[in-house]
Formats: structure tokens, C-alpha cells, sequence
């Protein structure tokens, strides 16, 4: 009877000690009319697999997987639908760990150029982690209820000070945004916050070097995915939403002190003409 009380045991532990938990997300990047990006982080290593249908009674029926085993999971949902809603979860190949309900939905952008009304939540400068940054969305989420806005524009300095792994997990990711991240895809813009885990004010580093957790939490269109002017970089880019352009530009692409890296015109000690940039922007603009 010991024996078998012990075997019993030895057995709970193994299994509690591979249960995946999501630690991060889901939440939603590179919206198009046909596709969406589904990221999401995990404590063990597991298969990434997202169920998605028009209709929650469909989600067991539909999913796409990617079947390396990872903690940072992002999954491209194609083939979609123009301006339509789905629901989504995700999980592993044994089922799902997130989502599955109405609070985990997206609906996919309108073809570009299509004339079509758009709404945004547009804010800097917020990643605290403190009651005033919980007021504010809460202020939000009470004015807008259930009808969201089609997406969420970061304009930088998004997670003080350092913009750490860590602090986007504690005050981004760990905070009432959360509601957000399962309905409202965001774009986002760094700041000089955000690049002090990249690099500091006196370092200098060729801007096509440049990374850090900012870059490796979001997606963002370098080859024209969503409209736009490929810039080649996750540093800046363009988009469209319906017949409305957006672009994302960087200040943190400066150097005072090496003029191969300085890529804004911040040095005025080095002239300054054309950079890959500003290169991109005129294209751009044009």
C-alpha cells in the first residue's frame, strides 16, 4: 500500500509541474483585411495553436497551429474575411488555455483605400503600473462599453523607466489593459523610455542593430504588409487603415556622436543630409 501511495504522488507532481500557464497575453498585432497576428507567452515550452470562428459555437472546429514548442507563441491567422468579427482562443494541441468567450474577439480591417468610418484610442507616456494609468482605462472602457475602437496607437515611452522585459510584463501586460489586448489590436511607436533597456543616451549603436524587448514584443509592417511604403525596419513604418495613412516614426534613431548612425539629424556637429529614414519617409509621403 506505501508503494502504491507513493507511485500516486510521484505522478501529481510530474503533471502539476508541466501545466502550462498563459503568462502574458493573448493579444492581437498586424491587423489586415485578411489576417491577424495572435501573441501570447506561456511558463513551459508548448505547441502554439489558436482556435478562431466567426462563431464561438465554431471554435473547437477551426485552429492553426505551429507545432515548435516555444514560451513566446505568435500565430498568423490568414485567409480571413474583410470587416469581420471572430472569436479566438489560444492553446496547445491538448486545448485551450485562453479565450473561447466574447471577451476574446477581433474584427479583421477593411480593404485599403475603402472609404469607411475609423476610431482610435490613441495614448503616451503610460506604462506606470500605478492608479492613475488604472483610472484612465477605466474611464475608457466605461465610455466606449462593448463597442471598441477599430485599434490602439502606443505614441511612446510605454513602459517606465526602462523599458524592461519586466516592466512591460508588471505594467503594460499585468494591468487592467488586459480587457484591451483580447478586442483591440495596438501599433506602436517606442519612446526614449522605452529604449533605455536598448540602448543608453550615450551609446551608440547603428540604428539597424537596434534591439530589445519593445522590438521583440510587437509585429509591425517592414515590407508594406498593411499599406504603406516598406521601410525595411520594425524602427519605423506605415499603414493603412481603409483610405486613411498612419505613420510611425522613431526619435531614438539619432547620434550625437557617430554621423553613420545618426539617422534623424541629431548631431549638430555632423551634416546631415539623408538617411535610410529619411529616405523611407520621402518615399512614403509620395
Amino acid at each position: 500500500m506505501n508503494h502504491l501511495l507513493l507511485s500516486v504522488c510521484s505522478l501529481l507532481v510530474v503533471t502539476s509541474a508541466y501545466a502550462q500557464t498563459v503568462t502574458r497575453g493573448p493579444y492581437l498585432q498586424m491587423p489586415t483585411s485578411s489576417s491577424m497576428i495572435v501573441r501570447w507567452r506561456t511558463d513551459v515550452p508548448t505547441v502554439s495553436r489558436v482556435y478562431y470562428h466567426t462563431s464561438l459555437a465554431g471554435l473547437n472546429a477551426q485552429f492553426t497551429d505551429q507545432p515548435s514548442l516555444t514560451t513566446e507563441h505568435s500565430v498568423t491567422l490568414q485567409f480571413l474575411n474583410p470587416l469581420t468579427e471572430y472569436f479566438f482562443a489560444v492553446g496547445d494541441e491538448n486545448g485551450m488555455l485562453s479565450g473561447g468567450d466574447s471577451s476574446h474577439r477581433f474584427t479583421t480591417w477593411p480593404d485599403n483605400n475603402a472609404d469607411v468610418p475609423v476610431r482610435l484610442w490613441a495614448i503616451g507616456d503610460f506604462g506606470k503600473g500605478n492608479s492613475e494609468q488604472a483610472a484612465v482605462t477605466q474611464s475608457f472602457l466605461n465610455e466606449v462599453g462593448e463597442d471598441m475602437p477599430e485599434f490602439w496607437i502606443w505614441l511612446g515611452d510605454n513602459a517606465y523607466d526602462s523599458g524592461t522585459d519586466a516592466e512591460f510584463s508588471n505594467k503594460v501586460f499585468g494591468t487592467n489593459y488586459q480587457s484591451l489586448f483580447t478586442r483591440m489590436p495596438f501599433l506602436a511607436t517606442p519612446g526614449n523610455h522605452d529604449y533605455l533597456s536598448i540602448m543608453t543616451p550615450v551609446l551608440t549603436i547603428d540604428p539597424a542593430n537596434h534591439n530589445g524587448p519593445y522590438y521583440q514584443i510587437v509585429d509591425v509592417p517592414t515590407n508594406g504588409e498593411m499599406g504603406g511604403y516598406p521601410s525595411g525596419y520594425e524602427l519605423f513604418y506605415s499603414y493603412d487603415y481603409g483610405n486613411v495613412h498612419f505613420l510611425s516614426l522613431n526619435s531614438e534613431i539619432g547620434s550625437i556622436f557617430t554621423s553613420s548612425h545618426d539617422w534623424v539629424g541629431a548631431s549638430p556637429f555632423n551634416s546631415f543630409s539623408s538617411s535610410p529614414f529619411t529616405q523611407w519617409l520621402h518615399n512614403d509621403l509620395q
